[in-house]
């Protein structure tokens, strides 16, 4: 059984700040975004409409400046921030 995590809302990060991924297209409506060989293990949700928008542990959490990563929900358009674990 996979653990799920609710992502934390943030706002909309100002233009340069924050490595924003924009979640969009088919494959991440219908949740099928993985970003690990193990995508069962972990599923992350939005904070906002509560989808599930990644699978699997990310490889990259942090941009290079050392900020979480900001996802874009594909469902709601909302910006969480990615998982810090």
């Amino acid at each position: 059984m996979p653990r799920t995590v609710r992502l934390q809302l943030v706002d909309e990060p100002p233009v340069g700040t924050r490595f924003i991924i924009d979640l969009s297209g088919e494959a991440y409506l219908q949740g099928l975004w993985s970003t690990s060989s193990s995508p069962g293990l972990l599923q992350q949700q939005c904070g906002q409409c509560e989808k599930i928008i990644v699978r699997g542990r990310p490889h990259m959490k942090r941009d290079e400046a050392g900020n979480p990563i900001v996802l874009r929900c594909a469902h709601c358009r909302a910006y969480n921030e990615m998982l810090q674990d």
